[in-house]
């Protein structure tokens, strides 16, 4: 898949440090708001104590796509090595992996280096505790209100990593469990969007995943797909070889 300061003039100082006063006390409030949300989350998962202890992770699930179905196989390293891996049929292969350096992508376009937004977006995606670490991946992550999602309230985050990307987080005010993420981002100047809603949370070792995944996908406006993602079986701490994250040879 393909993977997104306006300057003031015052006329006087007084006005001056007055805005810069209360803009000072807004960003207070957004962070302090941004961290209480992100706190409830980190809980709610496991807290990062249980999260500092998985090392690797292996993860089993069934992929639908359209009517095609496939197995969905996921594997990570501390601290950010990731590979994914799923054959459909009528689609074929499609990998990605992040070695810790170098993003990749293989799929129907053939193999490929993933660079600039996509890359950086791949290495965030492939911290192995990115769940307890939004703050230091997100670090300009805003409170932006509470909506209404699945008829329950949520508490939203919005972070801006990029000029032409743009990450929404949905957090359940009841549960504090994330239940919504969508990407707005550019893929080699063809902007995507993948809205993704998370349920079905059950505790692995200590820590809590979602283990149903129902996403869309729209690419330069247009709904290209949606597909279900429903994990059968997840490992931690088991050796895992370096190899399945490097890039495949031409």
């Amino acid at each position: 898949m393909r993977t997104l300061a306006v300057p003031l003039a015052l006329a006087a100082i007084l006005s001056l440090s007055l805005l810069g006063a209360s803009t000072l006390l807004a960003a207070e409030k957004d962070a302090t708001t941004v961290d209480s949300v992100l706190e409830k989350y980190v809980k709610a998962i496991g807290g990062k104590e249980a999260w500092a202890k998985v090392e690797s992770r292996r993860v089993k699930a069934e992929l639908k796509v359209n009517d095609a179905t496939s197995e969905w196989t996921s594997q990570a390293k501390a601290p950010n090595k990731l590979h994914t891996r799923a054959d459909l049929p009528g689609v074929g292969l499609i990998e990605d992996g992040f070695d810790g350096k170098i993003a990749w992508g293989r799929g129907l376009d053939g193999l490929r280096v993933k660079k600039d937004d996509e890359a950086r977006r791949a290495e965030r995606q492939a911290d192995l505790r990115r769940e307890v670490r939004l703050k230091e991946l997100y670090p300009e992550l805003q409170y932006k209100g509470t909506e209404k999602f699945n008829d329950e309230e949520v508490h939203i985050l919005e972070g801006a990593p990029s000029p032409t990307s743009k990450d929404r987080f949905s957090f359940s005010g009841k549960t504090g469990l994330l239940v919504r993420q969508q990407l707005k981002f550019d893929r080699d100047g063809t902007p995507w969007e993948v809205d993704t809603e998370l349920s079905d949370y059950r505790e692995v070792d200590g820590v809590k995943y979602p283990h149903h995944h129902h996403a869309k996908i729209l690419i330069d406006g247009n709904a290209v797909f949606e597909f279900d993602l429903k994990v059968k079986e997840i490992k931690h701490n088991e050796k895992i070889d370096d190899a399945p994250f490097a890039k495949p040879a031409e």
